[in-house]
């Protein structure tokens, strides 16, 4: 159910219903669900300056690099010349340190 709210909350003018796209998809995630749409969700955010939403993006791609950290990866490099640092940061944190470093040079 929540999947199909996440793009209709993702162009929401409501910053907190944007973070709540990314913040609802997170339980699924540590369960290793969700990935075309969590790929989809970070592309669509990608324009979305608003800290808090942000934050709640680099919580996701975190999540999904500690749950796939090759599939979490990938993502990240297809976005990091995009993504705002914040997000890149957050979503690395758990990343192997080369790895990391790669994505955030």
């Amino acid at each position: 159910m929540r999947v199909r709210n996440v793009f209709r909350w993702a162009k929401s003018d409501n910053r907190w219903l944007r973070r709540a796209a990314c913040v609802s998809l997170i339980q699924g995630t540590r369960r290793g669900m969700f990935f075309p749409e969590i790929r989809r969700l970070a592309v669509t955010l990608l324009p979305d300056d608003e800290d808090m939403v942000q934050k709640g993006r680099g919580w996701l791609l975190r999540e999904i690099a500690k749950a796939n950290p090759v599939r979490g990866g990938r993502l990240l490099n297809r976005i990091r010349d995009r993504a705002p640092r914040l997000v890149l940061r957050t979503a690395c944190e758990t990343l192997p340190v080369s790895t990391r470093r790669k994505i955030l040079r």
